[in-house]
């Protein structure tokens, strides 16, 4: 009976003991496990917030003042990150990025509110390239975007209609394989899955090749879409394009081909061109000038656009830069295209064949 305290108290310490140990060993992991890791998992939260304010006029319903969102580029949130698989084979890494659209001036998701609309996908990465599934840009949309002075921004003829880059510009269920740099040679393969049963066939493919070396930069895509038309309709686009740089002029444009086929309406086919420059003013600010003219051939009545634009970039900090644009856009009988921020939530409403003109005032940041 006296024993009975005296080994009560030697079990209540060994437990003490064995709880300080434990603690200290969670402790312990805590603070140096991430330490460990560290150098194999890499993440980095970012963003891109761009307003703007514009005043519309040309149309047969009047003139028109809009406050919005997305102007030379749209408003994002977005994580993206890589793991290390060294374990696996040297470089090999898995990657992935979840990006989300945005209005900054009402705060609603864009993309039909999906919550990544602007790009969600993994993959991996290492020496042979990188090989990424899920909602992902076009190869068509990237080699455009490369060649338009603009970027597909504000007044961009590739952004409002005149050159098109197919019937979207990201894809879901899309596997995309793009090859390392190869002295100034790349080239992307997508193939965006229907996914419907009994029409294996009904998929998006594309392609691009590259290639960029000193001031000359070339580029060629390709994309067929035959699941999101009609049931037996297909687009075809084929796109070249060119730049060169020569002192502080960057000389840009293209050329595209769209033929649209419908078993029920034949083909149609539409010839596009653009034409651009960014020319280095000053320090911070660059003068860009757009050019772009878009024709179905044989449409009645004619579907004819030409987009003029130019803005002034002043950029402010590494991250802060306002822009201020001015466009014209002259239509047929047959076509109503207007100035259009790149991911904006609204535009100006004109009739086929009026001529409409914008100017706009923004700002953008990054972080």
């Amino acid at each position: 009976m006296r024993r009975e305290p005296f080994l009560t108290h030697r079990k209540q310490m060994r437990r003490h003991r064995v709880f300080r140990t434990s603690l200290l060993a969670a402790v312990s992991v805590i603070a140096v496990g991430p330490t460990a890791h560290a150098a194999d998992y890499n993440y980095t939260f970012y963003g891109k917030v761009d307003a703007f304010a514009e005043y519309d006029w040309g149309g047969n319903e009047g003139n028109r003042i809009a406050v919005d969102s997305g102007g030379l580029a749209g408003t994002r949130l977005g994580v993206k990150g890589d793991i290390s698989l060294a374990n696996i084979a040297p470089d090999l890494k898995a990657i992935y990025q979840l990006e989300a659209g945005l209005f900054v001036t009402n705060g609603h998701l864009g993309q039909g509110g999906r919550l990544a609309g602007r790009q969600a996908y993994a993959g991996v990465a290492g020496r042979f390239g990188t090989l990424t599934v899920g909602r992902q840009y076009t190869p068509l949309l990237n080699t455009i975007a490369t060649f338009d002075s603009f970027g597909q921004g504000y007044g961009s003829p590739t952004n409002d209609g005149q050159v098109s880059f197919g019937l979207d510009s990201r894809y879901d269920n899309a596997l995309v394989y793009a090859t390392p740099d190869m002295s100034g040679l790349s080239a992307n393969v997508m193939v965006a899955a229907g996914g419907e049963t009994g029409k294996t066939g009904n998929n998006t493919t594309g392609l691009n090749l590259m290639y960029v070396s000193g001031p000359l930069g070339l580029g060629v895509a390709y994309q067929r879409d035959d699941h999101n038309l009609a049931e037996a309709g297909t687009v075809r686009n084929v796109f070249a394009g060119a730049s060169y740089k020569l002192g502080p002029v960057k000389v840009m444009g293209g050329y595209g081909d769209v033929r649209t086929s419908l078993d029920a309406a034949g083909v149609a086919r539409r010839k596009e061109w653009l034409l651009g420059a960014q020319i280095d003013v000053t320090r911070n600010g660059q003068l860009w000038l757009d050019y772009g003219v878009g024709k179905t051939k044989e449409a009645s009545p004619s579907d004819k656009s030409t987009a003029m634009s130019a803005a002034w970039v002043q950029t402010l900090t590494e991250q802060a830069r306002v822009y201020f644009v001015a466009s014209v856009h002259e239509n047929d009988p047959g076509a109503a295209l207007v100035p259009v921020g790149t991911a904006s939530s609204s535009a100006y409403s004109v009739s086929p064949g009026d001529t409409a003109k914008a100017l706009a005032v923004g700002f953008q940041y990054d972080f």
